[in-house]
């Protein structure tokens, strides 16, 4: 479990697709002293098992079905990678409840700056649309945001200059996939309400 809020930018060093299961070497500033293999990071919002931890660098695997539901095809080195470490008990709850189970990916149809702030417009696919309300909380590449608007076929975030610097959302250019997962609760909630529905 994660709270969306982002400790670390990594870089991608290296990926080894000649497998069915990708091995990712991602360079980080994290103290890597404090984890251990089979460890759970979120990187881009992906939760990622950690195999092999080296002096400056996480090994990580990404299983066939994260491929395909993420926006790991864009990946390559030299990449940008938004890092989080799991929840530990305890732990300030600052963003919301992230499971680091990517929906699906996005593309990024445009940006407006408003400020300091920036406006990013995303592509809304009909298989989560009902879970995307406004002021609802939503993630996007591991960051843990608001929606600011819901039209028919997009949704709007707003990004206050500190996210801005903090993450990697600033390096994102028009038509770019990002990974979105839902809100937890929105997803129960639904499940719950079809539930209700079917036995009325």
């Amino acid at each position: 479990m994660f709270s969306g809020i982002i400790v670390d930018i990594g870089t991608i060093s290296h990926i080894n697709k000649e497998s069915r299961d990708w091995k990712i070497l991602i360079r980080t500033s994290l103290n890597l002293k404090e984890v251990s293999i089979g460890d759970s990071i979120a990187c881009d919002g992906i939760c990622l098992t950690v195999i092999e931890v080296l002096e400056h660098e996480l090994v990580l695997q990404a299983s066939l079905e994260t491929q395909k539901v993420t926006n790991l095809a864009q990946w390559n080195n030299g990449y940008k990678v938004n890092l989080e470490k799991a929840l530990k008990v305890g732990d300030l709850l600052n963003g919301h409840f992230v499971q680091g189970h990517v929906d699906c990916a996005v593309k990024l149809l445009g940006t407006e700056t408003i400020g300091g702030s920036h406006a990013l417009q995303f592509e809304l696919p009909h298989k989560i649309k009902k879970y995307i309300v406004n002021k609802g909380a939503i993630t996007i590449n591991g960051v843990s945001l608001t929606v600011n608007e819901v039209t028919d076929h997009q949704f709007f975030v707003n990004i206050i200059p500190h996210t801005w610097g903090c993450t990697n959302l600033s390096n994102l250019i028009i038509g770019a996939k990002v990974n979105l997962e839902v809100d937890l609760l929105a997803r129960y909630l639904e499940k719950l309400r079809g539930d209700v529905k079917n036995q009325l």
